[in-house]
């Protein structure tokens, strides 16, 4: 026969097991710094140089899957809280690549999008939106996302 003592101790445990189970509280951010995108970059395993333009506009530099990537913000308020980002790289056209690879890719893939510049370098970019709520997870499926197609993108540049 379980005691009362036993059975609240019992109670108890069982109580704060379940406690323990509940998932963590994750942060959700409706809008995004140059700062703080740099720093849940470095979090989740990234470089990130911030680097600013002639009109002061800010930036970052990093490398994902060994290519250099720049991220850029957009929709910001004056205190440079952004409400969209975005990820790209571009390639110097080596292999002559024109609208018809564009259009193929842009055609035939999800996310991303390709395209040839006015220095007809080759351009792949990917935004996602902040303003209605991303985490830290979101952020790093984003990468995950856009370094998967940055690696056949790049083996599609070399056909």
């Amino acid at each position: 026969m379980v005691s009362v003592r036993h059975a609240w101790l019992l109670l108890g445990c069982l109580t704060g097991s379940a406690a323990m189970a509940q998932p963590a509280q994750r942060e959700v951010l409706l809008g995004i710094t140059p700062d703080s995108f740099a720093t849940i970059m470095q979090d989740i395993g990234y470089r990130a140089e911030i680097l600013k333009n002639d009109q002061g506009k800010r930036r970052i530099r990093t490398r994902i899957g060994g290519w250099n990537v720049t991220v850029s913000f957009y929709s910001c308020d004056e205190k440079e809280n952004c409400k969209s980002v975005g990820l790209r790289s571009f390639f110097q056209n080596e292999n002559k690549k024109g609208a018809s690879f564009a259009n193929e890719w842009n055609r035939e893939k999800r996310f991303t999008k390709v395209y040839i510049d006015k220095d007809n370098d080759v351009n792949i970019e990917y935004d996602f939106l902040v303003r209605d709520g991303v985490t830290k997870g979101n952020i790093k499926s984003y990468f995950d996302v856009y370094e998967d197609q940055l690696k056949e993108f790049v083996e599609a540049l070399k056909k």
